[in-house]
């Protein structure tokens, strides 16, 4: 059976009941590995499972197109 659309408000429910990463938790994880920002995100599923497809560009530059679990 197909999953429902990934739609903003049930993606923060999941968050809140921990079912999900926050994408505060996970740029927070990217700001200390790379330095640097957020350019872009979408929660999206892939293979079953929900992932994070993020544009991150460095400290020094360099943009980097991310895919990251959301599911813990």
């Amino acid at each position: 059976m197909p999953r429902p659309p990934l739609g903003p408000g049930r993606s923060a429910r999941r968050v809140r009941a921990g079912q999900l990463r926050s994408l505060d938790e996970i740029i927070g994880e990217l700001q200390a590995r790379f330095g640097g920002r957020l350019l872009g995100q979408e929660l999206a599923e892939e293979g079953g499972r929900r992932v994070y497809h993020i544009r991150w560009m460095t400290a020094d530059g360099r943009r980097l197109d991310l895919t990251v679990p959301a599911e813990r």
